[in-house]
């Protein structure tokens, strides 16, 4: 379930380079979701993905075979690899697409000036 939320989100925006890591390591194997976005972003062994986020391999294999990589850890690595922590954290299911889209229209709301604001409910109003 949580993939499916992941790809639909993805495509939506132009990941198919991450969906298609996503799809190429679930054929290579049984993996839960944090094993599954780690492949995707890359092929470098456990030993070497610790290092370059600075955390023990055994913290990063526990982390990973629990399927439950903490928030820290997905943006330490999304970072390390150039990759989006936004992705990793959906992917996870620490977040989901709602989310960022709830997130994204408040922004949206609190950025906007007074008069934006009052010309949107005017055209709104009027289309009615």
């Amino acid at each position: 379930m949580r993939h499916e939320r992941f790809i639909k989100y993805h495509s939506t925006i132009g990941m198919d380079s991450v969906l298609t890591g996503i799809v190429t390591a679930h054929k290579n194997g049984p993996m839960n979701n944090s094993e599954a976005w780690l492949r995707s972003i890359t092929r470098d062994a456990e030993g070497v993905v610790s290092r370059r986020i600075g955390v023990y391999q055994s913290t990063l294999s526990r982390q990973l075979r629990a399927d439950s990589l903490t928030p820290t850890s997905i943006v330490a690595i999304a970072r390390s690899y150039g990759a989006s922590p936004v992705a990793g954290l959906i992917a996870t299911g620490l977040i989901s697409p709602d989310d960022i889209a709830r997130a994204q229209g408040s922004d949206a709301l609190t950025r906007a000036s007074d008069a934006d604001l009052i010309a949107e409910l005017r055209q709104r109003l009027t289309d009615r």
